[in-house]
């Protein structure tokens, strides 16, 4: 009950008005990171620190337009939210929660909610993301519906510096915004105030310096990356003549070219002896480098081409897990705070029953450890229903018309098959069936990878005969395309064989022992 009277105080029974923000989302005045210095930077931080957002969210909307980089990873974190499925959960086991889950779930259906999700998720880098609301009554429903969302551009929200409330410039000032007008998702990268919560805040300075390094890396191009075209003259040469020089080298490019007198003489150093191009890139990748750690949490970038182990990129992979997980939850947390309880509450007056909305995340799993476990419970005796498995493992149920595979046990007995065999110590066959099935089942892979392994070295001795009769007994021409024809063999094709081989064999072994014992 104490929810309820929270939320019609907030509420009351009509859906409010969401303030008119000044400027429109499209209309944004820029600039601002025109000749941005550290100093500057720092006074627009500083800024945004006494609650007024508007330098610092039309720089952080620039920084995000300028660097194609820094868009892509924030490109790349929220489109891994959008990507996920969600589940509509009821509030409780009652019949009057499940229609209301049922309501919501229409709703979302019905409106655009990845553009909405987008929207609010731009709050990762800005630290807070506001999406105004228009609720209207429809007749024919009987029920409160939102019918439009806009994105309220960040240069628009202040906080105030007594009470922190997050408000609205219009174009009668700043004013607050009611609960159910508006959906505010906000992101905290670390613990404080609000206003520097953002993950911008420290990508700021990671663009500024890299932005720095890419101008000194184009005043080196323009110096020392071009050819300097310079045309001699005679010093007797007459004006005409002079004139006619300037003209052609003028034609040949615009930058680079000069006219000097035979009697003058003028020397260019050449770069490396003062100074490397690779300083400018080295340090480029690195302001990139630690963007990447900021916003996915791995330094490792597809730039770079860094290799590591398998472990490591499970490692990585579990930690953008994780983000996406925490981005999501977050996420549609705002979206039942702002969104369905109002809406809970304006139809059915039942805000306590509004229904959460879940992200559907599928980690990978290892199948060949799922498949031992598995293995090891059937062994020990738990009784495992078969349409488990075909639902764990993605395996379609067989048909009765289709053909299905072997086990290894039916490989060892089809191979016996109608072959007359005795064992050494004059035994029973039914004393060592097991032995026999694996043996013969050895035999006859024994040939199949002989047959397999022919085909492979036909081709590769069909090489080494043309090489021998292209030398022509010059043994130092035959080693030269043995060399050259070395380089095209595949080896990993015969392993392959032998390996499969050797592991059809042990296994085989394994199964035979098993058999007689």
């Amino acid at each position: 009950m104490w929810l309820i009277e929270q939320v019609q105080k907030l509420l009351g029974r009509k859906p409010p008005l969401a303030p008119t923000a000044q400027t429109p989302s499209g209309r944004v005045l820029g600039g601002v990171s025109r000749g941005l210095e550290p100093a500057g930077l720092a006074a627009i931080l500083r800024q945004a620190e006494q609650g007024d957002l508007t330098k610092q969210m039309e720089l952080f909307e620039e920084i995000e337009e300028k660097d194609a980089y820094l868009a892509s990873l924030l490109q790349t974190r929220k489109q891994a939210v959008l990507a996920l499925d969600y589940e509509v959960l009821p509030a409780d086991d009652s019949a009057e929660a499940q229609r209301i889950a049922d309501q919501v779930a229409e709703l979302l259906r019905n409106i655009d909610l990845e553009t909405l999700l987008l929207d609010l998720l731009d709050a990762t880098a800005k630290g807070v993301s506001v999406v105004a609301m228009r609720w209207e009554y429809h007749r024919l429903s009987r029920m409160q519906l939102p019918t439009e969302f806009t994105w309220v551009h960040p240069r628009n929200l202040s906080y105030d510096p007594d009470s922190g409330a997050l408000q609205m410039r219009t174009e009668g000032g700043l004013e607050p915004i009611p609960y159910g007008a508006a959906l505010v998702h906000q992101y905290r990268a670390k613990s404080g105030a609000p206003t520097r919560a953002g993950l911008m805040r420290s990508l700021a300075w990671l663009y500024l310096f890299k932005n720095y390094a890419i101008k000194d890396w184009v005043t080196f191009l323009e110096m020392y990356g071009q050819p300097l075209v310079l045309g001699k003259y005679d010093p007797t040469a007459s004006k005409d003549e002079l004139n006619a020089l300037k003209e052609a080298v003028a034609a040949l490019g615009p930058e680079g070219r000069g006219v000097i007198s035979k009697a003058t003489e003028i020397e260019f150093k050449e770069a490396q002896r003062f100074g490397s191009a690779d300083a400018y890139s080295r340090f480029i990748e690195l302001m990139e480098r630690e963007m990447a750690v900021a916003v996915t949490g791995s330094p490792l970038s597809s730039f770079d081409g860094a290799g590591g182990s398998n472990a490591m990129a499970l490692t990585l992979d579990k930690i953008s897990q994780r983000l996406t997980r925490s981005d999501a939850k977050a996420v549609y947390a705002t979206l039942r705070r702002d969104l369905l309880v109002p809406f809970c509450h304006y139809n059915f007056d039942r805000a306590d029953l509004a229904p959460a909305v879940e992200p559907i995340i599928r980690e990978p799993e290892d199948l060949r450890t799922a498949a031992e476990t598995v293995k090891t419970l059937v062994e020990a005796g738990t009784p495992i229903p078969t349409w488990y498995i075909h639902e764990r493992f993605q395996i379609p149920a067989p048909q009765p018309e289709d053909e299905v595979l072997d086990s290894m046990r039916n490989q060892l007995r089809m191979a016996s098959r109608g072959r007359r065999v005795r064992l050494a110590s004059g035994d029973a066959l039914s004393a060592a069936e097991g032995f026999v099935d694996g043996q013969m089942y050895v035999d006859a892979l024994t040939d199949a990878s002989i047959a397999r392994a022919r085909s492979l070295f036909e081709k590769q001795i069909e090489g080494i005969l043309e090489a021998v009769n292209q030398a022509s007994g010059d043994y130092e021409r035959l080693r030269e395309l043995l060399i050259e024809r070395y380089a095209d063999l595949r080896p990993d094709e015969l392993a392959e064989v032998i390996e499969g081989g050797l592991v059809l064999a042990n296994l085989a072994g394994r199964l035979a022992v098993k058999e007689d014992t």
